[in-house]
């Protein structure tokens, strides 16, 4: 394609590159080395077009030979990218920096460079490319020399080439719940950055898989997205419950997970003539949307439209996960292709955790899943459409709710099936399940564990409803549930602490840490409590229900005491 019909084409694929693309962005050089589809994604940012604008030909020609290396990993490129701008910005590789502008560098040298630069700092000394070519050897002379450290930035720099400031971030996303996690290298990694950055050291063997470190960010997306994926929620023929007009109704059952999209919710948009036009128009201002994942536990999301269902997210598509609403609308919109890490935003409120743990910290907000709008099919960007709709079925006879109307209407333009969700049917459900885990924990001694998941799933569920379903809610599980279920639960610690004083012990803690916890998971995000609370959200600590589990605690360890004491003056 020529100039002029790379323009034609962006103009008539995306309306508002007509207001964000730059005269001069698209010219022989860049249209030369960068694919249609980085054009396509530069074309939506300014800041990123006028930083290409500045390069000379040989940093855009490295910059497409980045890209192809992405592509070959089958890695996100745009992280890629942005750590070659700030390479060429950073004083620290003035000399890398000018060899690097001249050269035509091979595959094998495209890799080290990227290795090299990941971490920020030129912690090796690289000046040439020939240093590039001895990368290895001078790795392994730089680990021999600081061997006996024990700091540990020097011990990462050492070991994987990376600075504790960004193995920190990489701990506070990716680690919320390693011990969940399955087994993999990326799983290993984690668990070797945790134990350096809390101060239980590690071996000090060089890491050599620099592919893994150069896109560990992109690989530890990719591996939550591959949880979530097999998670996900699919329609079978099996859980066929209608067909309306030609739209094949399922059910999603008492067990899912699904990824939604409230449509309208953020937005103005009144209800569209034709939903699959509306939502594939050619005008797109961001290549990233909010999702939130729900499930039959936390049906935690806000109505104004229909809900879009989106099957899997495949990979290089999720950006960011977080138990909360991270405010993606305004400070992350633009900040992907120069700012691969979001340091602009605490990173506190970014945390991928696996499915359960998500629901489990799911509280006054939706949680959010900012992902990408569009993926590359035949070297363009195209937008992902949803694969089902979802309906939340509050009442028996919904045949006339507007949201419904709705719904049939957008599976008709779309040609997508509808999922139900049954919520009183879910909801009664989940109160069963503590209904039966109250009563297996009254009948044994020894299963004190089980108290978490009792205490998670009220708090869960009383959330996780209250927009959707607040009448039903209100019927089955109202905020005052939790009291008598603490009531019950001291009652059997009562009776354990005769013959199992420790185990009493033991549930005692389990409840005080999980009523505190359930606080913690407020504190986290501040920005939200004033909000909560005047949503009527519960957002106090309950001292006086902590206390009195916190007195029987001292009783049982006084009593302890004295019998300790006891024996031993009989001894």
């Amino acid at each position: 394609m020529d100039i002029n019909s790379v323009i034609n084409y962006l103009y008539t694929s995306n309306k508002e590159t007509e207001k964000t693309l730059i005269s001069g962005f698209i010219n022989e050089i860049t249209i030369k080395y960068l694919p249609l589809y980085v054009l396509e994604t530069f074309a939506l940012n300014k800041e990123a077009q006028e930083i290409i604008i500045n390069l000379s030909e040989q940093n855009i020609k490295n910059i497409s030979k980045i890209i192809n290396y992405a592509e070959n990993e089958n890695q996100d490129w745009i992280s890629l990218c942005a750590n070659y701008y700030h390479f060429l910005k950073n004083k620290q590789f003035s000399n890398l920096i000018d060899d690097v502008s001249k050269n035509d560098l091979s595959k094998s040298q495209i890799k080290n460079l990227l290795f090299v630069i990941s971490s920020g700092g030129n912690y090796f000394d690289i000046n040439s490319v020939d240093d590039l070519n001895n990368l290895q050897i001078i790795r392994d002379n730089k680990n021999s020399n600081n061997n006996e450290t024990n700091d540990p930035n020097i011990l990462l720099l050492n070991k994987y080439g990376m600075s504790y400031d960004k193995a920190y971030n990489l701990y506070m996303r990716y680690c919320k719940d390693i011990e969940n996690l399955p087994e993999s290298e990326g799983k290993d990694f984690l668990f070797d950055i945790k134990n350096i950055i809390e101060g239980k050291g590690c071996d000090r063997i060089v890491y050599e898989n620099i592919s893994f470190l150069i896109n560990i960010d992109s690989i530890l997306r990719n591996f939550y997205s591959k949880i979530y994926d097999e998670k996900f929620y699919a329609p079978t023929n099996e859980k066929q419950i209608d067909n309306v007009d030609g739209i094949n109704i399922y059910d999603a059952g008492l067990d899912f997970y699904m990824c939604i999209y409230s449509y309208g919710m953020a937005t103005e948009y009144e209800t569209p003539e034709n939903f699959k036009d509306a939502w594939n128009r050619p005008r797109i201002a961001t290549d990233y949307m909010c999702n939130s994942i729900i499930s039959s536990s936390s049906i935690k999301t806000h109505v104004k439209h229909c809900l879009f269902g989106f099957g899997k997210f495949g990979e290089n598509n999720l950006s960011l996960l977080g138990s909360n609403d991270l405010g993606t609308g305004g400070i992350y919109k633009d900040l992907n292709i120069t700012n691969p890490f979001h340091q602009k935003k605490l990173i506190a409120d970014v945390e991928f955790r696996t499915p359960d743990s998500l629901i489990n910290n799911t509280r006054f907000t939706n949680n959010e899943v900012y992902r990408s709008r569009r993926r590359v099919i035949n070297g363009k960007l195209e937008r992902i459409n949803p694969d089902y709709i979802v309906y939340l079925k509050t009442r028996e006879d919904f045949s006339s709710d507007q949201i419904w109307l709705e719904s049939l209407r957008a599976a008709k333009d779309f040609n997508i099936p509808i999922v139900v969700v049954d919520c009183q049917k879910c909801l009664l459900n989940n109160v069963e399940k503590i209904e039966k885990n109250l009563e297996l924990f009254e009948s044994r001694y020894d299963d004190s564990k089980i108290l978490k998941s009792i205490l998670e799933l009220a708090y869960t569920i009383n959330n996780g409803y209250i927009d959707v379903a607040p009448e039903l809610l209100e019927k089955h599980f109202n905020r005052d549930k939790l009291i008598p279920y603490l009531g019950r639960i001291m009652s059997h610690i009562d009776e354990i602490s005769v013959n199992a004083p420790k185990t009493a012990i033991d549930c005692i803690d389990i409840v005080t840490k999980t009523l505190d916890s359930e606080f913690e998971k407020i504190l986290k995000s501040p920005y939200w409590v004033d909000y909560a609370r005047k949503q009527g959200y519960t957002v106090e600590k309950p001292e006086e229900i902590i206390n009195i589990f916190l007195d029987k605690r001292r009783q049982l360890e006084m009593a302890n005491a004295d019998i300790k004491n006891a024996h031993q003056t009989l001894d």
